[in-house]
C-alpha cells in the first residue's frame, strides 16, 4: 500500500461543496453536495474519495486499493481576490459592509443592484440607522420606485437622488456600473445624505483626461481623498467596469473617510 500527499482545496456555497483535487501533475475538478459531514465525490479512472469535513487530513481509496493522504485546506471569505485587495476586503468583511452575495466572486463585475445594496450598507453602518429611519429624517419619499425593481436598495437611491436610473424610470438592475459612476454614486452620497458640498473639488484635464463632465466633482473628491487614484498614464479609467473586489476596497476607503 503506497501513501502520498494530495491536496483538496473546498469552497463551500450553502449546503454545497465544489471540490479541486490536485494528483500530480495535473488538477482533478469535480464537484458535489454535502450530506452531515461527509462529502464524496466519483472521478475519473474509477477512483473514489470521500472527503471528511470534520478533519483536516482523511484517507480515500481507490479500485486499486491504494490509500492516499489528503489534505483539507479550508476556503477564506477572500479567496480568489487580487492579494493587494484581500487585507481591506477582510476589513469590510468584518465591518458588516460586504453582501454575503459577493463573497467567492470577487472578480465578477458589480451589479447595478448589488451596488445599491452596498450603498445602503455603507449608509447603514455610518449612521448606525436602517435606509428606512434615514429616509423618513431626510424626508426621502420611498413610495416612489424604479418600474423594473422593487428593491428597498434601489428605491433609496432614486429618492435621495444617488441614482435617477438608466433612464425611462428604469434602474437596469442588472446592468454594472463604471469606475466614474461608483464615484458619482458615492460623492451623491455624501451629499444628500451627509450634507456635503464637494463643488469644490471640480478636476481640471490636466489632472485626468477621461472624466466625463457629470463625474467631475466626485471623481475629483474622490481622488483627494484617496478612495481611488486612477489606473495611471492621467487616466481615471472612467468607463472600466468594476469588479467586486474593487467596489468592496471603495466602499471600506469611503467608510475610513467619513469615520475619521
Amino acid at each position: 500500500m503506497s501513501v502520498m500527499f494530495v491536496s483538496i482545496s473546498c469552497v463551500r456555497f450553502n449546503s454545497f461543496r465544489r471540490a479541486n483535487i490536485s494528483i500530480s501533475p495535473g488538477w482533478i475538478e469535480t464537484g458535489g453536495s454535502i450530506d452531515g459531514n461527509t462529502a464524496s465525490y466519483v472521478l475519473f479512472e474509477s477512483v473514489f474519495f470521500s472527503v471528511s469535513s470534520e478533519n483536516s487530513a482523511v484517507w480515500a481509496s481507490s479500485s486499486g486499493y491504494r490509500e492516499y493522504l489528503i489534505s483539507v485546506v479550508e476556503p477564506t471569505p477572500t479567496d480568489g481576490a487580487h492579494s493587494s485587495l484581500v487585507a481591506e476586503l477582510e476589513e469590510a468583511i468584518d465591518l458588516g459592509l460586504i453582501p454575503d452575495s459577493m463573497i467567492g466572486k470577487w472578480t465578477q463585475p458589480t451589479s447595478r443592484l448589488l451596488a445599491a445594496e452596498m450603498i445602503v450598507m455603507l449608509i447603514e453602518t455610518l449612521t448606525g440607522k436602517t435606509i428606512d429611519a434615514v429616509a423618513a429624517e431626510k424626508g426621502f419619499d420611498m413610495t416612489d420606485r424604479f418600474s423594473d425593481t422593487d428593491n428597498k436598495a434601489a428605491t433609496f437611491l432614486k429618492a435621495s437622488g444617488i441614482s435617477n436610473g438608466v433612464g425611462n424610470n428604469r434602474y437596469s438592475p442588472d446592468g454594472t456600473y463604471n469606475r466614474a459612476q461608483m464615484m458619482t454614486m458615492l460623492g451623491r452620497m455624501a451629499e444628500s445624505v451627509f450634507g456635503m458640498d464637494l463643488s469644490v473639488f471640480q478636476l481640471g484635464t490636466d489632472v485626468f483626461s477621461d472624466v466625463p463632465t457629470y463625474a467631475n466633482q466626485y471623481v475629483g473628491w474622490a481622488a483627494e481623498v484617496e478612495i481611488t487614484l486612477g489606473v495611471g498614464g492621467g487616466r481615471f479609467g472612467s468607463n472600466n467596469d468594476l469588479q467586486n473586489q474593487h467596489t468592496g476596497a471603495f466602499t471600506l476607503r469611503a467608510y475610513k473617510y467619513f469615520m475619521d
